[in-house]
C-alpha cells in the first residue's frame, strides 16, 4: 500500500466494528471491479442478516462501480442508506496540460442497474452531463445517435470551470441545435435543486402520449451530476444512463479544495 492507502486502512481500523476488506481490483477493468464489490456487498449482507449503509468517495471510486452499487441497492433492498462522499476541486493538476483527463477513444458504456431499455420506435432524447472534454463528448454523442440533446452543465464550484464546461460543450449543442431551453444548470452543491432542474426539464417530454420519447444519461461532466442523474434515473422511466469510459485515463490530483459535501440516499 502507498502512503495514503495505510493511512485510510488505519483510519477504518480505528471506526469499523469489523476488519476491513481488501479488494483487490484493476480500475481499468470497470466490469470485473463493479462484480466484485458486488460480490463482497451480498456476502456482507448476507453474514449480518440486515440491510447495508454505505459510505462511498466519489472522487476516487469510478462513476461506473460508484453508480452500479447505488442501483443496485435500489433495486435488490440491501442496502438501506448511501453516503456519497464528494470533494470539489477548485484546481487541478493533470499530467497532460489543463483539462486533459483522458486520451483515445471512449466507449460509451450502460450501467447495469440503472435504466430500463426501451421501445425501439421510442424518440431518443439523451441529456449530456457536459464537462471540459468537448471533443471526446461530441464524437461518443455521435456514436449514440440521439434524436434530440439536453445539456446539463454543473456550476457552483468554480467559474473559470463553468466557463470551460460552456466552451467545451458549445460543439455538440450547435450540431444538435440546442436552445437556450435544452441547456440545464445543476446546482453542485445542492442535490435537491438538481434534481428540481432534471425533473422540470424532462417531465414535459416524458409526459407526452403523442411523441414518446425514451431518456438518456450521458456522464461526461462532474460526478456531482452522475449521481444526481443516477438518483433521477431510480425514481423515473430511463431507457439507459451511460458511463463514458475513456481509453487512457491520465494521472490527475486537486491542487485546491473549493468544498465537500456528503449526499446521504435512504433507499
Amino acid at each position: 500500500m502507498d502512503e495514503h492507502e495505510v493511512v485510510l486502512f488505519e483510519t477504518m481500523m480505528a471506526v469499523a466494528d469489523n476488519p476491513p476488506i481488501v479488494l483487490d481490483v484493476d480500475s481499468a477493468d470497470l466490469v470485473s471491479a463493479w462484480l466484485a464489490v458486488r460480490r463482497s456487498v451480498s456476502s456482507i449482507y448476507e453474514s449480518l442478516g440486515r440491510p447495508l449503509r454505505i459510505a462511498i468517495d466519489l472522487n476516487s471510486v469510478p462513476r461506473y462501480v460508484a453508480l452500479s452499487l447505488l442501483g443496485f441497492g435500489a433495486r435488490t433492498g440491501l442496502i438501506d442508506t448511501y453516503s456519497a462522499v464528494y470533494t470539489a476541486a477548485r484546481r487541478y493538476e493533470t499530467t497532460s496540460g489543463p483539462a486533459a483527463f483522458t486520451e483515445g477513444t471512449w466507449i460509451p458504456r450502460a450501467i447495469p442497474t440503472l435504466g430500463d431499455g426501451a421501445s425501439p420506435s421510442a424518440r431518443s432524447v439523451m441529456v449530456i452531463a457536459g464537462g471540459f472534454e468537448g471533443e471526446h463528448t461530441r464524437r461518443l454523442v455521435n456514436a449514440l445517435e440521439p434524436d434530440r440533446v439536453l445539456v446539463a452543465l454543473s456550476t457552483g464550484i468554480d467559474e473559470q470551470h463553468e466557463r470551460a464546461a460552456r466552451r467545451a460543450s458549445a460543439g455538440v449543442a450547435e450540431e444538435y441545435l440546442v436552445d437556450k431551453d435544452g441547456v440545464l444548470y445543476l446546482p453542485s452543491n445542492d442535490m435537491s435543486g438538481c434534481l428540481e432542474v432534471l425533473e422540470r426539464a424532462l417531465a414535459p417530454i416524458i409526459a407526452d402520449p403523442e411523441d414518446p420519447a425514451a431518456v438518456s444519461f450521458v456522464l461526461c461532466g462532474t460526478k456531482v451530476a452522475a449521481l444526481a442523474m443516477a438518483l433521477y434515473a431510480i425514481e423515473h422511466p430511463v431507457a439507459q444512463v451511460y458511463y463514458s469510459d475513456p481509453e487512457r485515463r491520465l494521472e490527475s490530483s486537486a491542487a485546491e479544495i473549493a468544498w465537500y459535501t456528503v449526499v446521504r440516499v435512504r433507499l
